[in-house]
């Protein structure tokens, strides 16, 4: 989703008036406002896959599975305020957590993997040599692979 894309790059950017307040009535650089839009687009998703599990609830379709929203719409009574915050407000807050950062700290976690192998070419080569004799030249490493103690390197 764009809008996510656009939330994780605003969360990291320079904003003017973040150093010189008396600039905020401006916006200079216009991410104020790319912020204000961003925020319309996440929260109108949200509300869409809230309205959903909603509906899904209502209708007892959710018997099958469940996931996260689903559990908390079980666990939070509908008339449930707190901090002044309804259970939808919360829901759709926790699950924009959720979002937001589930994905980039996998991202994170795989680049400094990549970094610290290439920083340190004797346990690249190692990790390379195991992976060649454990599972082969001829096709990927998969999730049972590393389950079983057949490659040590990625245990540590």
């Amino acid at each position: 989703m764009k809008a996510i894309k656009r939330a994780l790059y605003l969360f990291g950017i320079f904003v003017l008036p973040d150093a010189l307040q008396w600039l905020e009535r401006f916006d200079i650089q216009g991410y104020v406002r790319s912020m204000k839009e961003t925020e319309k687009e996440l929260d109108l998703a949200i509300s869409v896959w809230l309205k959903e599990h909603l509906t899904k609830k209502r209708e007892n379709q959710g018997a099958s599975k469940s996931d996260f929203m689903d559990v908390m719409l079980t666990h939070l009574l509908e008339d449930t305020v707190i901090s002044g915050h309804t259970r939808n407000t919360i829901v759709k807050a926790t699950t924009l957590v959720l979002t937001l950062t589930g994905g980039e700290s996998t991202s994170v976690t795989i680049t400094w993997v990549l970094s610290l192998l290439l920083n340190h070419p004797n346990v690249l080569i190692t990790t390379q040599e195991e992976i060649d004799h454990h599972v082969g030249k001829q096709r990927w490493v998969e999730e049972s692979n590393i389950k079983k103690p057949q490659i040590p390197t990625s245990h540590s």
